[in-house]
């Protein structure tokens, strides 16, 4: 893909690599895929497909007319429209006033456009004011979640922690059956000792 990075690449004379790999790509393409229109101030694909799959691959690292008009966008470039007959196959025209036939030096004078957060229209209204309350709500229903689940943990905790002393106790607890032989065995025991102390 072309890089969208905030870096540009450029050229010994400080122009993108984009618009020179560009302005040479319309150049040396065949005219009937695309190239300089008659007046020179825009260039026309005038076949999407042989551009994607002929022309762009050879300049850039992917295939995609989408791609490509994306990175004419960021440089400032205009889609204009062309009016095509019923049976003619679409084409598309882009303008940039500095981008023009035999006009290559005036590509330093091309940057990428940048938007910065003044530039951005600040919202308002009763639809982003609905949406702030919105906001608000779920922020607390999530707050009454996470509380939840701490409670739910805590509980789960205790209960384990119940489950294994109540096992322990069970272990250590001593039941009639096995703590001590029953009376008919005592004496059946005690039958058996001698009692000489010879």
């Amino acid at each position: 893909m072309c890089s969208f990075d905030s870096e540009v690449p450029r050229s010994k004379h400080n122009t993108p690599i984009f618009l020179l790999k560009t302005y040479e790509m319309l150049e040396r393409c065949p005219s009937s895929v695309a190239g300089w229109s008659s007046s020179g101030t825009s260039f026309v694909v005038r076949s999407k497909s042989e551009f994607e799959t002929k022309v762009l691959p050879v300049y850039f690292k992917h295939r995609n007319f989408h791609s490509f008009v994306r990175q004419l966008n960021i440089y400032g470039f205009k889609k204009v429209r062309v009016e095509t007959e019923a049976d003619s196959k679409p084409s598309w025209e882009f303008l940039h006033p500095k981008f023009r036939r035999g006009s290559k030096r005036e590509l330093n004078d091309i940057h990428r456009r940048t938007i910065t957060q003044d530039a951005l229209p600040t919202p308002s209204g009763p639809e982003v004011d609905q949406l702030r309350l919105k906001i608000k709500h779920m922020q607390q229903h999530l707050a009454h979640l996470h509380a939840s689940i701490e409670r739910v943990s805590s509980l789960v905790t205790q209960k384990k922690e119940y489950q294994r002393l109540r096992r322990r106790q069970l272990s250590l607890q001593v039941t009639p059956a096995c703590s001590a032989p029953a009376p008919e065995g005592i004496e059946a025991f005690l039958s058996q000792v001698d009692w000489s102390f010879d």
